[in-house]
């Protein structure tokens, strides 16, 4: 009986651990959104986080079939007219015109890029197999994901209205651009990672060094807390799958007017 229950806490230890307390406070997410943004907002705002620790990542010249397998299945039987009429996709597509003032149909939500590179027949961006694996799953679920390097992050970690003149590089940017009152962020303690919920930052971003990743789910109006959790949960164990490491949380964030 003992040496089953080791044998149990042994395969469980490989999966998920208990975290420092730097690390419990990396996965709440505070909250501080004012006007003008508050007024275009309907409830609710769901954030999802969950760390994973030890992963190894790498970088290959070709993304992976298997993975890419998963994309084709995760599509089959949809067209390319069908896909902005998806519940989840049009939820965001809504949150991108009423909050973020963004056309959808210019920059679209990250999982709806993904969904129609695939259906399009092209490839998918090899960025690196953590990045591939969570991209994979955002097309599977549908779900925004947002992976960052957590030994670039201080928390906490808070979801707030941008300063006026801000600076903010984000991933492909050859120059900062300065944020406004009016666009909502993520950030930590001492600058933006992501404006939300469609660019990330350079500076904590996922590298081929990195190997503990925060994951960052957001769910917005029209959408279920179930949905963005089970998108977290498919990329924490995609990545796992793929890349090894530990897992602390998931963690449900959620914000009310």
């Amino acid at each position: 009986m003992v040496s089953t229950i080791r044998q149990v806490f042994n395969i469980l230890s490989h999966t998920f651990y208990l975290g420092t307390m730097v690390d419990q406070e990396m996965l709440t997410i505070g909250f501080n959104i004012q006007e003008p943004l508050q007024s275009r907002f309907e409830n609710p705002l769901i954030i999802v986080s969950l760390i994973i620790q030890g992963a190894r990542n790498s970088v290959s010249k070709e993304f992976d079939e298997n993975l890419y397998s998963l994309a084709r299945n995760a599509v089959e039987g949809i067209s390319l007219k069908e896909v902005k009429n998806d519940p989840i996709l049009r939820a965001y597509r809504d949150f991108y015109w009423k909050v973020c003032k963004i056309d959808p149909t210019k920059i679209r939500p990250s999982a709806e890029a993904l969904i129609r590179r695939v259906l399009r027949e092209k490839p998918l961006p090899n960025i690196s197999q953590i990045v591939n694996a969570y991209n994979v799953a955002s097309i599977e679920s549908r779900i925004s994901i947002g992976a960052y390097d957590v030994n670039s992050l201080v928390p906490p970690l808070m979801v707030r209205n941008a300063h006026d003149n801000e600076k903010f590089l984000g991933i492909g940017m050859s120059e900062p651009k300065l944020l406004s009152s009016d666009m909502l962020i993520l950030s930590d303690a001492e600058q933006p990672i992501n404006i939300l919920p469609y660019r990330d930052a350079d500076h904590s971003k996922i590298t081929p060094a990195t190997t503990d990743i925060l994951l960052i789910g957001t769910g917005v109006w029209g959408m279920k807390e179930e949905e963005v959790l089970a998108g977290i949960e498919r990329a924490a164990e995609l990545i796992i799958q793929y890349c090894g490491g530990k897992r602390l949380g998931p963690k449900v964030n959620i914000w009310n007017t």
